[in-house]
């Protein structure tokens, strides 16, 4: 991902990454952000172990306490997808989504926990937990070939976030949930998916969801 609204090399707070909306939170991703190591020790984040889907905390938790940004010109990572069992298959995503929910619940506790985070770092939380509720969808709803055990899952997650007073999460999703479920009611497979997404359909669809 490249990103046009944020100034590189130029020292940011928090806010003005936030403010320059989805074509600059899209690069913070683990392949995205380095964290200075006397910082990242002191915010005594604890990643989940022995699960997939951990970087989702790298990326997320530390931000409690960020203040600043450095967006660099630089490619940190590269990432080679074609590993039938790597985190990003099909396959492994659907076998595995017991682990989605466990990093999405980290990261909202973490967020619960943490009240008094300023505006900024509470509108990244969001954004995160937001961007793995919707990887869950997907995975749920769409890539499992058992489309009512995929109802079954979401519906009774977003019962338990809203809950356990993440309701907020659950009412920003809410577009991005009905057309997942969309697409599981009329048996749409991620292929087919990724093949629509190319085109202006789904852009002008999604586009229309993203703030509901």
């Amino acid at each position: 991902f490249t990103t046009h609204k944020v100034p590189l090399g130029e020292l940011l707070p928090l806010d003005r990454l936030v403010k320059a909306g989805r074509a600059a939170l899209q690069c913070a991703t683990f392949h995205g952000i380095i964290y200075r190591t006397e910082f990242y020790r002191d915010t005594n984040v604890q990643l989940s172990e022995k699960i997939f889907f951990e970087d989702q905390e790298y990326a997320t938790l530390p931000f409690k306490d960020v203040t600043t940004v450095l967006p660099l010109d630089l490619f940190l990572y590269e990432y080679l997808i074609g590993n039938a069992e790597q985190s990003v298959a099909d396959t492994s995503q659907v076998r595995r989504i017991s682990h989605i929910e466990q990093v999405l619940w980290s990261i909202a506790d973490c967020r619960k926990k943490n009240p008094a985070m300023p505006d900024a770092n509470q509108q990244y939380f969001m954004h995160k937990l937001a961007e793995v509720l919707l990887s869950y969808y997907v995975v749920a709803l769409v890539k499992n070939p058992d489309k009512r055990a995929g109802r079954s899952d979401v519906r009774r997650l977003r019962r338990a976030l809203a809950a356990a007073g993440h309701d907020d999460l659950v009412r920003q999703t809410k577009g991005k949930y009905w057309l997942a479920l969309a697409m599981n009611r009329l048996n749409i497979s991620n292929r087919t998916l990724e093949f629509f997404k190319r085109s202006a359909l789904y852009k002008t669809l999604y586009n229309a969801v993203r703030k509901t």
